[in-house]
């Protein structure tokens, strides 16, 4: 024993004899004795955790992970999961630097003198002197050295906090850290498995799970085929607590999975002896039996237990290989040979394994793969697969529809129609994959003739009428989705009815061919009439053409059914008849859908002519 630790004996046995006030530890002068009189800071101070069997392991429930480690990190940073008996102890120690108070509050008090391993001697004058010092009623301890220990010991339940300072004393200094402790009759249920403090985590990786881990957000790669997933495990007791000795954790999953406890499994049903504590790594992996099951989708149950005692369950999938292609009709749009692009001339698809989830896979669209097949000497000359059709794909098990496939066609300038397209390709099983077929439409250009009709033949009021242009090109196919309703729009007029939404703009586009605009019904009865005009790129006659009925000719008749009008080629305007009645009222005749008007010219008058046929009606002719 040197000299040095000997005076330090000898003085903590004469602090017994001193009288009430502050406990003082009184030291000789020491020539060679040092103090660290450094400020305290977050890590500086801390828990230390004690051997099993030892004398201050007795009754030590549980020590925070946080309290006991030196390393923390940011100023003020508390714990509060150390747990303790009534009676037990606890070593509290400094660590680089040394100088701070240490303030108890609740049934705890600090156990004689602070004890050195190396020189603490002085907090106020240097190396040489006196003052390292409890207080009276032993709720607070001042230290000035690097690597001091301080004893706090518990004298009944409850909460207790452990307040550090960086300073002589509370009052001068700054709070840089706090300890949470809980005192409690006796540690039983130490050492026995907590299903409430015990973590599952799913995770990417075979990680160390922590008191804070929680489910990671998997990424579409975590659950491709072929991938594992994993589920970090850490045991805890019923202080929250790492066990003392092993406990057999077992994990089982349903649909066949392969599981394995900190292994990779070979059956459904994975086992070993671990304490699966807070300085261990253990994880089940979770993978697809892709012999048995190949290019199947897995969605699998998985269970864990530990000694017999369920921990909890957790839900995972596993993708599958390719097994469909959805290419719903709805989403090709109608394409065009003039001015065509990527987005103009374009399709959805939605890849999706044997169980209906989602894949972030583009198809082919060759035939020398043999997925794709259709006649390129018609009005579709080519068909290609792009990619995905958002830049950001959707989690794999979202249905939203964001982030599916986008595809390609190239149209025909000079040959307008339809085309039933399949696409499709090889997975990595080497299984072709066909889509559904679908039909792309092509158009050689922009509005050449249209019709407009409405919904419904006589309404009343303050029903919504929906008014329907059918746009045609000079091959008479449906114009494309990029054609707008140009300068015309502004002629258009329905009489006796308000535009519900936004007014009409040249910029208005068609859908698959047709434009359609709603309408709602004014209280006004009688019979109107609407007018459609749209800007064309063939030459207008003088004035805007109007089609109207004849005055000797009979008004078209229909009971109750519709009828249309149309423009012809090269002239923009069509009108279209409605009535409104009350409820008393019969419906006669009106606006309508259907028939189709050619341009041809009439025998009997040098003007264009054409005929308008109601449903069941007599024909009525018009001339411009």
């Amino acid at each position: 024993m040197s000299t040095k630790t000997l005076k330090k004996r000898i003085a903590l046995v004469a602090v017994s004899a001193l009288s009430v006030g502050l406990l003082t530890v009184v030291s000789s002068p020491v020539a060679n004795a040092t103090n660290n009189n450094t400020a305290l800071t977050v890590n500086d101070i801390r828990i230390i955790s004690q051997t099993a069997g030892t004398t201050l392991a007795a009754g030590v429930c549980a020590v925070d992970s946080v309290a006991s480690s030196q390393v923390l990190g940011a100023a003020a940073i508390g714990s509060t999961a150390t747990t303790i008996s009534v009676g037990a102890k606890l070593e509290f120690r400094t660590g680089t630097n040394g100088l701070g108070t240490l303030v108890i509050s609740g049934p705890a008090e600090w156990a004689g003198q602070p004890v050195s391993t190396s020189g603490l001697v002085n907090i106020a004058a240097g190396p040489v002197g006196t003052a390292a010092t409890i207080s009276s009623d032993k709720k607070s301890v001042t230290v000035a050295d690097d690597a001091a220990s301080m004893i706090l010991v518990a004298t009944g339940a409850g909460a207790v906090t452990v307040s550090v300072y960086n300073a002589a004393t509370a009052a001068t200094g700054t709070l840089v850290k706090s300890f949470g402790i809980s005192v409690v009759a006796s540690c039983a249920g130490a050492d026995a498995v907590s299903v409430s403090n015990s973590i599952l985590a799913v995770n990417n990786a075979d990680a160390q799970a922590s008191s804070t881990s929680t489910d990671a957000t998997l990424s579409y790669a975590d659950q491709d085929y072929g991938s594992t997933v994993y589920i970090n495990v850490l045991l805890r007791d019923g202080f929250k607590a790492s066990l003392a000795t092993d406990v057999v954790l077992q994990a089982s999953g349903t649909n066949g999975a392969i599981v394995g406890v900190d292994a990779a499994g070979i059956s459904s049903n994975g086992v070993a002896a671990t304490k699966a504590s807070s300085s261990q790594t253990v994880s089940i992996y979770v993978s697809q039996d892709t012999t048995t099951n190949p290019g199947k989708a897995l969605t699998t149950t998985v269970t864990v237990s530990a000694n017999g005692t369920v921990i909890g369950t957790k839900t995972i999938t596993i993708l599958g290989l390719a097994a469909s292609i959805d290419v719903p009709q709805a989403d090709v749009k109608y394409g065009t040979g003039s001015s065509q692009s990527t987005t103009t001339n374009q399709f959805k698809f939605i890849v999706k394994d044997n169980a209906g989830n989602r894949l972030q896979l583009a198809p082919a669209a060759t035939g020398a793969i043999g997925g794709t097949k259709y006649t390129a000497n018609g009005a579709v000359t080519a068909v290609t697969t792009v990619g995905l059709r958002d830049t950001s794909y959707r989690s794999p098990l979202d249905n939203s529809g964001a982030g599916d496939g986008a595809g390609t066609f190239t149209c025909s300038s000079t040959v307008s129609g339809s085309q039933s397209v399949t696409i499709g390709f090889y997975n990595t099983a080497l299984v072709l994959v066909k889509s559904n077929a679908f039909n792309v439409n092509c158009s050689v250009g922009g509005i050449n003739t249209f019709t407009v009709s409405t919904d419904k033949a006589t309404y009343s009021p303050g029903e919504i009428a929906t008014l329907t242009i059918s746009g045609k090109d000079a091959l008479g196919a449906a114009v494309s989705d990029t054609t707008t309703m140009g300068a015309g729009y502004v002629n258009l007029s329905m009489p006796g009815m308000t535009l519900i939404g936004a007014a009409a703009t040249s910029a208005d586009t068609f859908t698959a061919g047709v434009k359609t605009y709603k309408f709602r019904v004014d209280q006004a009865e009688g019979s109107f009439v609407g007018q459609a005009q749209l800007g064309f790129a063939l030459p207008l006659r003088r004035g805007a053409a109007q089609l109207q009925p004849r005055p000797s000719a009979r008004r078209p008749r229909s009971p109750g059914g519709p009828f249309a009008r149309s423009g012809l080629p090269g002239h923009g305007s069509a009108l279209s008849t409605h009535r409104h009645c009350g409820p008393a009222h019969q419906s006669h005749h009106g606006s309508s859908v259907g028939s189709d008007v050619s341009g041809r010219r009439d025998p009997r008058s040098p003007s264009r002519c054409g005929q308008i046929a109601g449903r069941g009606s007599s024909v009525s002719h018009y001339c411009l």
